[in-house]
């Protein structure tokens, strides 16, 4: 039997899920709850592996089964959309854009014949 390789990716992987459940557990939700419970207990690096792993199969079976986040907060997603359409809006894209841009990337080009081309 071979060895299993993707170490590095495992490990970015839980990294990555260690991050988002430090911020998950920064707001109020069940996972919260579990976190600060379990880190009575066991101490905050146990209790946050613990939540990235709960988060990971909350992820997973969302995943699997088609469905949303059954904790959502509505006032939470509403904040959240209102400030990306905000940040959003500077950056409106005129419909006439693509013309504008092939036409000075036509004006720009200049082939110039080098002597090592072949034809």
């Amino acid at each position: 039997m071979g060895r299993r390789q993707g170490g590095a990716s495992r490990s970015m992987l839980r990294w990555i899920l260690i991050q988002v459940a430090l911020q998950a557990v920064r707001q109020p939700s069940a996972l919260r709850d579990f976190y600060l419970k379990l880190k009575r207990r066991k101490g905050h690096k146990i209790a946050i592996v613990a939540a990235a792993r709960r988060l990971l199969t909350i992820i997973w079976a969302m995943l699997t089964k088609n469905t949303e986040y059954r904790y959502l907060r509505e006032d939470l997603r509403r904040r959240k959309m209102r400030h990306m359409h905000k940040n959003a809006l500077p950056y409106v894209v005129n419909s006439d854009l693509p013309q504008k841009i092939a036409s000075a990337v036509k004006e720009e080009v200049v082939l110039v014949p080098t002597p090592c081309s072949v034809a």
